[in-house]
């Protein structure tokens, strides 16, 4: 039997193909084949790296997001310390001495930590982040104000041996806590919660003595190394955002293949369009796409998470949807390798998941003159 090669292979590495066209209004960071958080210009399609294995992850393609508080790397300036003192910086996770050291020297009250103002808005999903690395002291902790949030969400971190603790949040269904290591014994923790009141309050970062309560510290000379804070309207952490005096927003990824130039397009049109990747979050609300057979705003074909879904779809030259076949219906898992197939040609669909159950469609009329492939997002300016 023939063997039928791709007309267009493209395989994420370090290596950008040059038929790959990237945009991004913005500068950007990704993890290194070192596991450092790396700054990139805009522009740059950046391949992306697993902090904990070094193993690479493939080509990262974000939403714009903002990185709401300022001074994310200096806690001493912008920001408000409560019972705490700064010693000697330390070795942060982008390699760069900036890691403030954080101690309990400010004596026995209830609350060590820093603080900052912001103003949140009701419905609006919130996640912080920021690294904590192990010195005398090994029990890091975030909160989010009860002002704003459902009770005070907040949850004490041992950086040690890995754990969490939900502190207190009396709505607990609609939060996430997670753990990630990095090089060098830095973990990136974050909270996730959706406010309730649009009202202001404190955004937190502190230490603690480990006992499983905000409320009781013993001012012994605890401390830990902290680093690059970030609050974003999102249900997840996204890449690190370094600010200075304002906010900073990483604008989109765009990243896209020119079909004019290669021996692609056929009459009728037909193909098939294999992709292998994962979604950072598996229950982001909305549309994540994954991939897109892109000819203008009516027409065209797309791959894409559709909250715990994932779907394949297209619409003809007026714009109405002629298929769409869910391809997972439940139990998305983030961070985890899908490969997804899709054969498509005039009055035949067919796409399937990991080598499973088929799913068809034999009546939709499909786009003919498709001009680009977009990865992660369908293209014409649409996310």
């Amino acid at each position: 039997m023939a063997i039928i090669k791709p007309t267009l292979n493209l395989v994420a590495s370090e290596y950008t193909p040059e038929i790959i066209n990237t945009t991004r209004a913005s500068g950007a960071t990704r993890v290194n084949a070192a596991g450092l958080v790396e700054r990139v210009s805009d522009g740059t399609l950046r391949y992306d790296h697993d902090p904990t294995t070094l193993a690479g992850k493939g080509w990262l393609i974000e939403e714009a997001r903002t990185n709401i508080l300022i001074q994310s790397e200096d806690l001493q300036t912008n920001w408000t310390a409560q019972n705490v003192g700064f010693g000697t910086k330390g070795t942060a996770p982008d390699g760069k001495t900036t890691a403030e050291l954080v101690d309990d020297s400010g004596g026995t009250a209830s609350n060590h930590s820093v603080y900052y103002s912001y103003s949140f808005t009701s419905g609006t999903s919130y996640t912080l982040s920021a690294w904590f690395k192990v010195g005398s002291g090994s029990h890091g902790w975030l909160q989010m104000p009860s002002s704003a949030f459902p009770g005070n969400i907040s949850a004490e971190f041992d950086i040690a041996n890995l754990t969490s603790v939900d502190i207190s949040d009396s709505g607990a269904s609609a939060e996430s806590i997670t753990m990630v290591e990095y090089p060098n014994g830095w973990v990136r923790c974050s909270i996730t919660d959706t406010a309730d009141a649009t009202t202001s309050g404190n955004v937190q970062m502190g230490l603690n003595d480990g006992n499983g309560t905000t409320t009781v510290f013993t001012g012994s000379g605890l401390d830990m190394y902290m680093w690059g804070i970030q609050l974003e309207a999102g249900s997840f952490a996204s890449s690190y955002i370094p600010t200075t005096t304002a906010a900073v927003t990483r604008a989109k990824d765009v990243v896209s293949a020119s079909l004019s130039d290669i021996d692609y397009i056929q009459d009728p049109f037909s193909g098939t369009l294999y992709v292998h990747g994962s979604f950072v979050n598996s229950g982001a609300t909305g549309y994540l796409a994954l991939a897109a057979l892109y000819e203008d705003g009516n027409r065209y074909m797309y791959l894409e998470q559709q909250s715990n879904t994932v779907k394949a779809g297209g619409y003809d030259e007026s714009g109405a949807k002629q298929f769409e076949l869910t391809l997972i219906s439940a139990a998305l898992v983030s961070a985890t390798d899908y490969r997804f197939a899709i054969s498509f040609d005039t009055n035949d669909i067919a796409a399937v998941v990991d080598g499973g159950t088929v799913q068809t469609d034999g009546t939709a009329t499909i786009a003919n003159e498709v001009t680009d492939l977009y990865l992660g997002s369908l293209g014409g300016g649409q996310t």
